[in-house]
Parts: C-alpha cells; sequence; structure tokens
C-alpha cells in the first residue's frame, strides 16, 4: 500500500481527462465489544481510502481488506474504478501529487 500512500493520479475516460484521484492509506479496526468508553477493539490493519473528483463530483470511499487487494492491483495496471467503470490513471510524480493533495482535496 506505501507505494500508493498520498499519491494523486489524473483519471481519463478514453483520452479525455475526467478528473483527480488522491489514494490515502488510513488505520481501521472493528469494535468487538464494550460499550461508550471502554469499547474493545480488533487488530488494527491499514485500508486503502481513495479520493476522488470526476465529472465534477468529489466522493471518497473506505476499503475494506479483500477490496484493497483487487484495487492495488488495478492502481498497479494503471486503472481506477469508479462505481462500476474503470477509468485509466496516470500516477503523478511525488511533488506534483503534494501540490495537488493539498489545492484539490485539502489534505
Amino acid at each position: 500500500m506505501d507505494r500508493y500512500r498520498d499519491r494523486v493520479g489524473r483519471l481519463f475516460r478514453g483520452e479525455l481527462e475526467v478528473g483527480l484521484v488522491l489514494v490515502t492509506v488510513e488505520p481501521f479496526a472493528v469494535c468487538t465489544g464494550g460499550h461508550l468508553w471502554w469499547q474493545r477493539w480488533g487488530e488494527t490493519h491499514d485500508v486503502l481510502w481513495p479520493w476522488m473528483v470526476v465529472d465534477g463530483k468529489r466522493s471518497d470511499g473506505l476499503l475494506l481488506r479483500d477490496a484493497s487487494e483487487q484495487e492495488l492491483a488495478d492502481y498497479d495496471n494503471d486503472r481506477v474504478g469508479y462505481y462500476g467503470e474503470l477509468l485509466r490513471v496516470h500516477w503523478l510524480r511525488p511533488d506534483e501529487s503534494a501540490r495537488l493533495r493539498t489545492t484539490e482535496f485539502g489534505r
């Protein structure tokens, strides 16, 4: 997951640029019991949390472990899934990613 952590890519439908994706990696754990402040949590692991702007619409969503593996395979093949559609992604250099992460995603 680290190879895509805080990475930004330009999204294309055919040859037309349609948006951007920012990939963040976040810790995730499942509550296994308890109430209020004495909750018990399962093991923490990293998950993908992609943030997208496509056709001017913003979306984001947490991808749990199984979905993260498929998403990483798509990323490796320069593809990003968007509501059942596969878009081509051009991953940007670290300096461009850092700039767009701030200006376009406020992160």
